[in-house]
């Protein structure tokens, strides 16, 4: 008698393709009846489990391989490069005008770099006026310096990203 394996179709499918750093990731394997499986991961992990979770604790693009061993002894290894994409986020902004009198114009514009599209930017300009905007450049003027703060000490501008799967 000659037997002859058939590789599978499909190996091995993540729960999600898309999360924010710091994120676990459920691999599930999708053959059946295989004796042995080894996992590599662009981040540096291993597996020898069937269905690993692996973590991804910073931004990028990776890339998985499984290798699966059947009762054969026959070996198929299928890779899907920069399948899972982390989010990588890094706020920054530029001021037109940092310093001044009453009432203080300024343009700022959002410099930040983001892996995943962004969804939402959160300008607190440290005098308890928040806005929140999808575009990229906005303005603002300050009218007053708050009640407890120096004009040396001024107020404290910040930027908070959020992109489209919710990482900040």
């Amino acid at each position: 008698e000659i037997i002859v394996a058939v590789p599978p179709k499909d190996y091995f499918i993540a729960d999600r393709i898309y999360a924010c750093s710091g994120s676990f990731i459920n691999f599930t394997d999708t053959s059946t009846k295989r004796l042995t499986y080894s996992w590599t991961f662009s981040n540096g992990k291993r597996s020898s489990d069937r269905s690993p979770s692996i973590e991804f604790k910073d931004g990028g693009l990776y890339s998985a391989t499984l290798t699966i061993t059947d009762t054969n002894h026959c070996s198929y290894t299928v890779s899907r490069n920069n399948y899972i994409k982390i989010s990588d986020i890094h706020p920054n902004f530029s001021v037109s005008k940092n310093h001044g009198c009453v009432p203080l114009y300024t343009e700022l514009t959002d410099i930040s770099y983001t892996l995943i599209t962004l969804k939402e930017r959160k300008w607190d300009f440290g005098n308890g006026k928040v806005m929140c905007s999808y575009y990229k450049d906005t303005n603002y003027t300050y009218t007053r310096v708050l009640p407890n703060r120096s004009q040396i000490n001024g107020c404290q501008l910040t930027l908070t990203i959020t992109d489209s799967i919710g990482c900040t």
